[in-house]
């Protein structure tokens, strides 16, 4: 059955239709969620329906304060308390033993559970008005690029939600940082780096260990942020080279061509270029909004590989998996 689908801005609207056991996305400072009411398991199941996502790729639980936290963890240690502190509300994900009051499908059958307080007011406020956790990931089309607009959600989800809480575009634009406390390494890079969180609790690990067949932290295991035309990924001593001669060969065969320029300046080249002369920041609030949108016009994205320090590391982790494995070597 198809719904009508709103956009709308009352917080009221939507967490009543949270509270009656239906999904609500809505805006965070990261990227749009999916959410419902953590604890409700027909409510948590229609995510998985609606954005046709694998029942084994667990979910993050959103909270407005650190009492709701401690309710979805079955224990709350300094290290985490530290971590809430310093890094709530914001972007950053926290893998911590789960409750026995959370439904299994929400943690895909875990004993552990992402939670993280989102650093966008409109979603704090709209989890408080809920009065419960909202289990949500990304609102989109498993597999896709993750919406940091309202009309990304409308576009993808249009028919199989409710409602659509705007609140604005997402100012950082990347899915959250995912740490695993117990294990005390970073599962998914996000814009609080390595180095953010050991100033907080010493030294970490940046996971390179393929996940198993039961990954903690979504975005591990399946593919994700595709768009709809081919992305390709250069990395090498000469760069700026091989970019040069994929795009005319793509212009040959009448590509629609864009580059990808995240830092090194390309000059003179045959093809329109988005430029963000090194500034990282504004390339990750960016980047899944020129993925999105590039679906009208664009037959192939070219982009250089940059260092992954700091924010490249999440930068690099996102272009990866848009790239499906089409990474050429110069």
């Amino acid at each position: 059955m198809s719904l009508k689908t709103e956009i709308t801005k009352d917080i009221h609207k939507c967490a009543r239709a949270i509270k009656a056991g239906e999904i609500v996305a809505f805006g965070t400072e990261t990227v749009y969620g999916l959410g419902a009411d953590c604890f409700n398991e027909a409510a948590v199941k229609k995510i998985f329906e609606a954005k046709g996502r694998p029942s084994d790729n667990p979910l993050i639980v959103h909270i407005c304060s650190i009492e709701q936290a401690k309710s979805v963890a079955s224990c709350w240690n300094e290290d985490m308390d530290m971590l809430a502190k310093a890094f709530w509300p914001g972007p950053f994900t926290i893998i911590v033993p789960k409750a026995q009051n959370v439904p299994k499908i929400v943690s895909a059958g875990l004993d552990t559970v992402g939670i993280r307080m989102p650093g966008n007011y409109g979603a704090v406020e709209f989890i408080r008005t809920c009065g419960a956790p909202v289990a949500a990931p990304s609102a989109n089309t498993s597999g896709r690029p993750s919406p940091t607009k309202a009309e990304h959600v409308f576009k993808d989800m249009k028919g199989k939600i409710p409602y659509i809480l705007d609140n604005g575009q997402s100012e950082k634009g990347l899915e959250s940082t995912v740490y695993d406390v117990m294990g005390k390494r970073i599962l998914r890079p996000g814009v609080i780096t390595k180095e953010d969180i050991e100033d907080i609790v010493g030294n970490i690990d940046v996971s390179s260990r393929k996940e198993d067949s039961a990954p903690k932290s979504p975005g591990t295991k399946y593919a994700h942020y595709c768009p709809s035309y081919e992305v390709v990924l250069i990395k090498g001593k000469d760069i700026e080279k091989k970019i040069y001669e994929i795009c005319n060969f793509a212009i040959k065969a009448n590509k629609k061509c864009v580059i990808l320029d995240i830092k090194d300046g390309f000059k003179n080249m045959p093809a329109e270029i988005i430029s963000f002369d090194g500034n990282l920041e504004q390339c990750a609030a960016n980047l899944y909004k020129i993925l999105l949108e590039g679906e009208s016009n664009i037959d192939l994205l070219i982009v250089g590989a940059i260092p992954e320090e700091g924010i490249g590391a999440a930068i690099m982790n996102r272009l990866e998996k848009a790239a499906a494995g089409n990474i050429i070597y110069s």
